[in-house]
């Protein structure tokens, strides 16, 4: 399994991938629902890509972001056990390279207002932020 942290690596790797690819993104701290998409999608794909990237954009202030579990090590090695090719690991930096400037937030509509949206406000904004990276 190779681990990537930038985008231009992993946009070069999905380049040159010619069958079907299976992703399974998350925040880190892998649990038995993780591991179980992972387990499907390997016997469903050619190739099986993780991700791990804890996106501040999807917590608003006071909320647990600094609180959230994951083990960088561990969550890699559960890739790695249940048999992903790629795992993506990109810095905040990474992902949003904005120079210390506000990350501009993609607004999902009505959606937003919706199930988890309804005691976060501002959840599904980053969710939708960080899926257009």
């Amino acid at each position: 399994m190779r681990v990537i942290r930038t985008v231009a690596e992993m946009q070069e790797i999905r380049r040159r991938i010619s069958g079907s690819v299976g992703l399974v993104a998350t925040l880190g701290g892998i649990h038995r629902g993780h591991t179980r998409h992972l387990q499907v999608l390997r016997q469903q794909c050619d190739v099986l890509i993780g991700s791990l990237f804890l996106n501040p954009t999807q917590f608003v202030e006071n909320e647990d972001f600094f609180d959230y579990p994951g083990d960088e090590a561990f969550d890699i090695a559960n890739f790695n056990e249940n048999g992903s090719d790629f795992v993506f690991v990109p810095s905040v930096e990474e992902i949003y390279p904005t120079n210390g400037k506000p990350v501009p937030l993609i607004d999902p509509g009505p959606v937003g207002k919706l199930f988890e949206g309804v005691h976060r406000p501002g959840h599904f904004e980053g969710v939708a932020t960080v899926v257009t990276r």
